[in-house]
């Protein structure tokens, strides 16, 4: 029941007429209290310690605060026997938050606090923080724990719940290396007095988000020589305990700029490695701003961090500004320089220029000079020129042993393995990737990691072509991306889920993944390409031809992989025929026939690329009615696996089917088809599925009604005459003849004059 109603609002808001119109109605005896006779209104509390019935005070906030010291006390002490009326311009020294989670006062006039309360279901009052839960408000919470749970608390647990908060975790060892002697005990006996705290006994955390939020704000209000102290001796120890990242936060709020700079310079690129992108662009906010203008070292950070995020053409300009500035400290124009190269390596540029000085300078630290090579060798790697990616390989191997930094280490072999990859070195490229992903998880270098991973999901599909262990490195690649938070590794990550996902039919996982890469990216040229391969595909799977091949026209010759360029290209060619696209897939098959033609895959997977490739050439061409042409496609596949075999088997049967026009089933390829599609090729089972839904429908609808002419040209053609004879016979031109003949052939939606002739035959066109 409702024992306070507080009418609540400034001079002149009608507060004291609608106190003494409540009052009017309310149950007697009835009492009104002039809250400016102070003296009074004292009296009276003091005195009415039985009293029943209705108290009105109007003028509360003239009351001082010894009165509503009292006031309050009687109000919680009457329990209900009397009904609160008051009036006030001012809420000061009433505990309202209490008030309003027991739902013992009702507020008039101030809309945020009247729904500031839910109900809670029998809450433990003498818990104390129970009751702050039920409030949606933060400032109603703040009130009610400096109402009830903090007066509570002694000086030093106060103290130690407050360092606490600004700590990434309630921490029993950290707060004791800052100074809180005994923090165990201390916590130990909080959590037993109150609900603040909750743990095992060996891990602690506050009872919920809000008290932290709390007692940091209590924290912000300190004087600032005593929060200053606080953040700095907490910083410290931070710092000393290997958690830079929070060390960071804590020296910008104690506002140490000297230790702030000397932690940034020291650590502040293994930081963005780590993914602490955000945590480095605060810490250098904090700066001011000449600094952060003009230091190379900031200047430096700030391009490796907007590198990360995506801001290239940002992060190139400050990084170059940061050489600029860079001056004799070799280390810091070496540091920035590699910086520099894996940007420009990233699209693609030359890095020799750059890196070359760091690789040949004896005098450079040994993980220095592997991480420039590396780099060297990565990038011409994936440029195709092998010659020069092994040698600078071979040169890194020789350091490897003398690089000491865990950090260093874990980036060289992940860059040697992606040489390694591109130069097809397979049990070297899986070694050092691993090695690689291993040592940079260990490291919490989640960027580094989702590149190894991403490395190990393509060498997985390249050189042993399961997509089981390809799927399971691209999700690992993906999870260590979003912990590491860098644009271009979530991007190449999912891009590599987006490539196994198709590759494995996987229609729901290969939208969302679409999806997602198409919201975040940064309109890499190779992303786009793979979303809209995705879109072909999927439009290919449905049966939607046109839409397909004029996707694939889009982004076929600009794939990554040069067999990958061929299978889809040999794709797209059939896909015009399959959209009645006669004469652009004639010159598409050519084409593509001339490129498969001087092509030899160098791994399992692009072998089976290419067999797909002819696979789909000869599906066209015999669509074509070009049988002879589809055998010879066929035979260049060289059926040395199962999967291989398999390609070959369906390819016939294809073309023995366009010969028949697909008078049968897939049923006699059945179990090739599985084997396909178990061996992680999907995506093609459902296309030949497509296409053979497609050409069993067509051999179905009615052809279009052949005209009394071609009727009769046909029918001449069946008895055996020439064409000048049936002008002769038929008094028309040979030209117009041809057209008949034409025109007769494409309605009956086939590939020359005998075919034509068998299918009018068969629809008894023709006697």
């Amino acid at each position: 029941m409702t024992a306070v109603t507080l009418f609540l609002g400034p001079a002149g808001s009608g507060k004291s007429r609608a106190l003494r119109e409540r009052l009017h109605a309310a149950p007697e005896p009835r009492t009104l209290l002039d809250a400016s006779d102070g003296e009074a209104v004292y009296a009276w509390i003091a005195s009415a310690s039985n009293a029943l019935g209705t108290v009105a005070i109007d003028g509360l906030e003239a009351l001082d605060g010894r009165v509503v010291t009292k006031l309050v006390a009687a109000i919680e002490r009457c329990d209900g026997r009397l009904q609160w009326l008051l009036a006030s311009r001012s809420r000061v020294g009433l505990p309202i938050a209490t008030w309003l989670a027991k739902g013992t006062i009702a507020i008039v006039g101030v809309g945020e606090l009247r729904v500031a309360a839910e109900d809670a279901e029998e809450p433990d009052w003498a818990e104390g923080w129970a009751v702050a839960v039920a409030l949606r408000s933060r400032e109603l919470v703040h009130a009610f724990l400096e109402e009830r749970a903090y007066p509570d608390l002694d000086g030093d647990e106060l103290s130690l719940l407050e360092a606490a908060s600004v700590l990434p975790g309630l921490d029993a060892s950290v707060l004791e290396d800052a100074g809180f002697d005994g923090a165990r005990r201390t916590i130990e006996r909080i959590a037993a007095r109150t609900s603040l705290v909750r743990g095992d006994g060996e891990r602690w955390g506050f009872s919920h988000p809000a008290i932290g939020d709390s007692l940091r704000r209590r924290v912000a209000s300190m004087p600032h020589a005593a929060r200053t102290e606080l953040y700095g001796r907490l910083a410290r120890t931070l710092e000393t305990r290997g958690n830079d990242r929070d060390a960071l936060e804590a020296y910008a709020a104690a506002g140490n700029r000297e230790a702030l700079v000397g932690l940034l310079r020291e650590r502040g690129f293994d930081l963005l490695d780590a993914g602490c992108i955000d945590a480095v662009l605060r810490a250098i906010e904090a700066l001011d701003g000449k600094m952060r203008r003009e230091d190379a070292g900031m200047l430096a950070l700030r391009g490796a961090a907007h590198a990360s995020k995506g801001r290239l053409a940002r992060a190139e300009a400050l990084l170059r500004r940061g050489l600029d500035r860079a001056g004799a400290d070799g280390r810091l124009r070496s540091t920035i320089t590699l910086r520099l190269a894996l940007l420009l390596a990233n699209r693609s540029d030359d890095v020799r220029e750059l890196l070359e000085p760091i690789a040949n300078d004896d005098d450079q630290p040994s993980d220095l000079r592997a991480e420039a090579l590396s780099l060297i060798a990565a990038q011409r790697a994936v440029s195709g020129d092998a010659k020069t990616a092994s040698a600078a390989v071979e040169r890194v191997r020789v350091l490897l042993p003398a690089i000491d930094r865990d950090i260093a280490r874990a980036k060289v072999l992940q860059r040697i393995g992606v040489a390694a990859v591109n130069t097809g070195d397979a049990d070297g490229a899986q070694r050092a990737l691993e090695e690689a992903a291993d040592l940079a998880t260990e490291l919490e270098l989640f960027s580094l990691a989702s590149r190894a991973y991403a490395s190990l999901a393509t060498l997985t599909r390249q050189h042993r072509d399961d997509t089981t262990d390809e799927l399971r490195f691209a999700e690992g690649a993906t999870e260590a991306a979003i912990r590491g938070g860098d644009q271009f590794d979530i991007e190449n990550a999912l891009l590599q889920k987006l490539i196994v996902a198709v590759r494995r039919g996987d229609f729901a996982e290969s939208e969302s993944t679409a999806h997602t890469l198409t919201t975040i990216s940064t309109k890499k040229q190779r992303t786009n390409q793979y979303v809209v391969l995705f879109q072909a595909i999927r439009y290919a799977w449905q049966g939607n031809f046109g839409v397909s091949h004029r996707l694939l026209g889009e982004c076929r010759s600009k794939l990554h992989f040069p067999m990958e360029r061929l299978q889809y290209s040999a794709l797209f060619a059939l896909l015009l025929e399959l959209d009645n696209n006669r004469d652009a897939s004639t010159a598409a098959v050519t084409q593509t026939w001339s490129d498969l033609s001087g092509a030899v895959g160098d791994c399992a997977f692009s072998r089976r690329q290419l067999a797909i490739g002819l696979l789909y050439v000869a599906i066209a061409r015999a669509l074509h009615g070009k049988f002879a042409h589809a055998e010879s496609a066929l035979t260049r596949i060289k059926a040395d696996d199962a999967v291989l075999a398999a390609l070959e088997r369906v390819g016939r049967h294809f073309v023995d089917q366009a010969r028949r026009r697909f008078r049968g089933t897939v049923e006699p390829v059945a179990e090739d088809l599985r084997l396909l599609a178990l061996s992680g090729y999907v995506e093609v089972v459902s296309i030949l599925e497509s296409i053979t839904d497609a050409l069993i429908a067509r051999r179905n609808e009615k052809p279009d009604v052949l005209s009394p002419a071609e009727r009769t040209v046909l029918r001449l053609l069946n008895e055996g005459l020439a064409t000048k004879q049936i002008a002769a016979r038929t008094g028309r031109s040979i030209f117009t003849v041809r057209a008949h003949i034409a025109n007769a052939i494409g309605k009956l939606k086939c590939h020359g004059r005998n075919e034509a002739l068998a299918e009018a035959r068969r629809l008894h066109l023709v006697p």
